[in-house]
């Protein structure tokens, strides 16, 4: 995870109502010897004095070979950055743009989902 001071300056280092806000705990999960094209089902959990808490259900479908013929699409997209006034639909747009799509395999985002400038609301909008 990381903290306010780790950020390079104002806005996104300020602690003041509407700025920085902390992530909480980051993990990053390397998953191996997956079979190719198959549905995986996962949970994740946090050890804690009441025993573990666990997320909701979650899945993904494993790639397919390489040099496999199986026809699929994927999303491409970028540059959504939210206005300072918000998109509180932003997230349904993609996700509603995303469900359109048949057999998609795979989103690639490029950037820019949010131009938060260091007010954490303003992810938190889209």
């Amino acid at each position: 995870t990381y903290t306010a001071n780790e950020m390079c300056q104002a806005p996104a280092n300020l602690t003041e109502t509407g700025k920085f806000q902390d992530p909480g705990m980051l993990h990053v999960v390397t998953l191996g010897n997956l079979e190719p094209d198959t549905d995986y089902v996962y949970k994740v959990g946090l050890a804690g004095p009441q025993g573990i808490v666990w997320s909701d259900v979650f899945q993904f479908h494993s790639a397919p070979l390489v040099g496999d013929t199986i026809e699929f699409s994927y999303v491409v997209y970028g540059d959504q950055g939210c206005p300072s006034v918000g998109w509180g639909q932003g997230g349904l747009w993609t996700s509603a743009m995303a469900a359109r799509e048949s057999a998609i395999r795979a989103v690639h985002h490029f950037g820019d989902l949010s131009y938060a400038r260091g007010a954490a609301h303003i992810w938190d909008e889209w």
